[in-house]
């Protein structure tokens, strides 16, 4: 006979500082919610959300079922993450590619506001590793750490674009970018030999990728952190800004428990035996958490 579980929370029902539980009924299973900042999540609309502080993100990007988002603490170090115009974007051309052409607020982004750029590329007939059209910016970091460069990008044609994003502060690592009719989320991760990173996307034949010679594309969301992957976006716009860590946690004592099973949103589990006095929620994607 199958045991009823003593704790069981599906991501549901919310208010700031509190995630309700479906078990227990009276509420002790409710748990506590801490971040100190605001952040993002995409909602049941397909939309990125900004929601506030200690609010539990009920994240839709994995499909129609949410799951709780949590994160470790990350910051943007990019400045401008939406405003390609910015004089903190260099706009590159060398041979006979062509200045990269910016139109500000241009079209609907992610976030369903009108901030998305159009970024038009050009290497006017260039096909040489000499010839490239770009956008670049470049932080600081620490020594040797490992980025994630992240970027929305759309095509604002009925074409498809090829394109390259790479980090300039040692030309490696390049990737293969096709901008299509949808808006999609690029991140290139490496291991920098610097105090330096960057972010450069645009048209160059060469690191042994071929792009298009012309690009007309829609570019939003520009992100680079010092993590391993890319995380949930956090927008910028003059310096950097950092989203803290969420913190979701539940008092044991009033339950006897033998496992907590924490399943994520790709189906994997993390299955907890040594029960502690207070609980704190693993972070990832979690779609459901069952104690028994």
């Amino acid at each position: 006979m199958a045991t009823t579980p003593s704790i069981a929370m599906i991501p549901a029902g919310y208010k700031a500082l509190k995630l309700y539980s479906q078990l227990p009924v009276n509420g002790d299973g409710d748990l506590d919610v801490a971040r100190a900042s605001s952040a993002t999540r995409v909602n049941q609309d397909g939309l990125i959300e900004l929601m506030a502080n200690n609010v539990p993100r009920l994240d839709y990007s994995d499909g129609s079922c949410p799951s709780l988002l949590l994160e470790p603490q990350s910051t943007n170090l990019i400045t401008y993450s939406e405003d390609f115009s910015n004089v903190a974007w260099a706009k590159g051309s060398l041979g006979t590619g062509i200045t990269p052409v910016i139109s500000s607020n241009f079209a609907t982004s992610p976030m369903g506001d009108l901030t998305a750029d159009r970024i038009q590329l050009d290497l006017n007939g260039g096909i040489g590793a000499s010839d490239f059209s770009t956008i670049s910016q470049t932080v600081t970091v620490t020594s040797g750490a490992t980025t994630t460069k992240s970027l929305y990008f759309k095509s604002n044609t009925t074409n498809n674009y090829n394109i390259i994003v790479y980090d300039a502060q040692f030309n490696t690592g390049a990737i293969p970018v096709t901008v299509g009719q949808s808006w999609v989320r690029i991140d290139l991760t490496d291991t920098v030999p610097s105090t330096s990173s960057s972010i450069v996307f645009g048209l160059r034949n060469n690191y042994g990728v071929l792009t298009d010679d012309i690009a007309d594309i829609l570019v939003w969301g520009a992100q680079l952190e010092e993590q391993s992957y890319a995380t949930s976006y956090i927008p910028t716009s003059g310096a950097t800004v950092t989203r803290l860590e969420d913190v979701v946690d539940l008092d044991l004592t009033p339950f006897s428990l033998t496992s907590i099973t924490e399943t994520f949103s790709d189906g994997s589990t993390n299955v907890i035996t040594t029960i502690p006095t207070t609980y704190e929620v693993s972070k990832g994607k979690i779609s459901s958490i069952i104690a028994i």
